[in-house]
């Protein structure tokens, strides 16, 4: 025994400390395994643990094992010693609280200082609508509320009356009962189908098809100033407010909307642009295309008012240095995260960062995922162009296998809110077109 590292204990009076800390530790932090300061791995910080860490001490004849070593090391110093019984002390009369995880992590338990990523549910249960005749389809969706959704489409309804046997509509709203189907073509414009659909924060609606219409309070807009002769139909739209939005087009161009005025945008391709979607302060923003001609997929970011080249790629499957074919683009704070044949990939702007998470992990392997949502990293949705879907819940990727195995149909557009999940598209060969509601239970 050495006498001196046991004389200096008394002199930090743990006498008085250890009569107090077996009153005390009927108070102790909850059940647990494996963590600092529960020496004797017993679920509990308590007297018994001090006890331990004195022997440990003392006793250098005694080789304790190594989890032993690590729990008594309490400040990480590499040694255990009176400052690791002081810690556990302190840990015992306050208990530590977590009150600083960041946004998306939660204490892992209450008892610990860890912190982990919030869970979700994969339960959803889901209803598919069927609209139109043959060769109708969904381009795209965006949901107000459970009871207020807009999509995107070309539908055709049989009509008698008509000389061509259907009649045409190009958008539909959901009120929480039925689909009620719309042709929206205010003057000066012609009927055309619409491709993409936004709503803002301030609930104005935006469609694009050759030029953007807007709603507000139950009027739709025609926005004629619209450069449509370099732009090419509207394939998306994005932005963070009414006098924010970005219009993504077939020739490769980008326009910027003020809320006022339309700028046509120096964008160096004329690869058509399919997806865009930024930060939500608008800093940055990123727009994906490809072309079936060249086969060129590329990525364009928005830095500083200019858009400049990301990524481009000729081959769709993924080689040495790239991630093969991208198909969409979202953005959640600091990190994009990009579906590819590789699988996802999350690009942390900031840092400069990338983590690829292989195909083989989110079931890339049944399908190519052409859309994507994020609404927060523990609730993500990819949907397939076969219309798999695929959730993660911040712990485990799911497949909805049972969902994919039944329906035979192709996606174009989704949306995620307020565990309300839609997706939009059409029945493969050519029939009727669909709409998928998801309900998280």
């Amino acid at each position: 025994m050495n006498l001196n590292r046991y004389k200096s204990l008394f002199n930090y009076r743990f006498i008085l400390s250890l009569s107090l800390l077996l009153i005390l530790s009927l108070f102790l932090l909850a059940n647990t395994r494996d963590q600092l300061g529960d020496v004797n791995n017993d679920g509990f910080i308590n007297v018994q643990d001090i006890v331990l860490v004195v022997d440990i001490i003392l006793n250098d004849d005694i080789e304790y094992g190594e989890y032993e070593l690590w729990a008594s090391d309490v400040n990480d110093d590499d040694a255990t010693d009176i400052s690791d019984i002081v810690i556990i002390v302190v840990w015992i009369l306050d208990p530590p609280e977590i009150t600083d995880c960041p946004e998306y992590y939660s204490p892992c338990t209450e008892d610990t200082t860890e912190c982990c990523l919030d869970t979700t549910s994969h339960e959803f249960d889901y209803f598919i609508d069927t609209l139109g005749i043959y060769y109708s389809w969904i381009n795209d969706v965006t949901i107000i509320d459970d009871n207020d959704v807009w999509a995107a489409c070309f539908i055709k309804i049989a009509d008698s009356s008509s000389s061509t046997g259907y009649t045409r509509y190009n958008a539909a709203h959901w009120d929480g009962d039925e689909w009620e189907l719309l042709r929206i073509f205010p003057p000066p414009f012609y009927f055309a189908e619409l491709k993409s659909i936004f709503v803002t924060n301030s609930s104005e609606i935006w469609v694009g098809g050759t030029a953007p219409m807007s709603n507000m309070n139950d009027e739709w807009i025609a926005h004629s100033q619209f450069p449509t002769a370099e732009t090419g139909w509207i394939n998306d739209i994005w932005g963070t407010s009414s006098n924010n939005i970005y219009f993504a087009g077939s020739y490769g161009a980008i326009v910027h909307y003020d809320g006022s005025e339309f700028t046509l945008m120096e964008t160096p391709t004329d690869v058509p642009l399919y997806r865009i979607h930024g930060s939500i302060d608008g800093d940055k923003v990123f727009a994906v295309g490809w072309s079936i001609y060249t086969g060129q997929n590329v990525i364009y970011r928005l830095d500083d008012g200019s858009w400049d080249l990301f990524y481009s790629v000729y081959n769709i499957y993924p080689g040495n240095d790239d991630y093969g074919y991208v198909y969409t683009a979202y953005q959640l704070n600091d990190t994009t995260y990009f579906s590819s044949i590789a699988g996802l990939w999350k690009y942390n702007h900031l840092q400069e960062t990338s983590i690829l998470i292989p195909a083989n992990d989110i079931f890339v392997e049944n399908d190519t995922y052409s859309n994507i949502i994020v609404n927060s990293p523990s609730d993500i949705f990819l949907v397939g162009s076969h219309q798999n879907i695929t959730h993660f819940n911040g712990s485990t990727w799911y497949l909805n296998d049972d969902f994919a195995a039944n329906y035979d149909f192709q996606s174009k557009g989704i949306d995620f809110k307020d565990n309300f999940f839609v997706a939009g598209g059409y029945q493969s060969g050519g029939n009727n077109a669909t709409i998928t509601k998801g309900y998280r239970e």
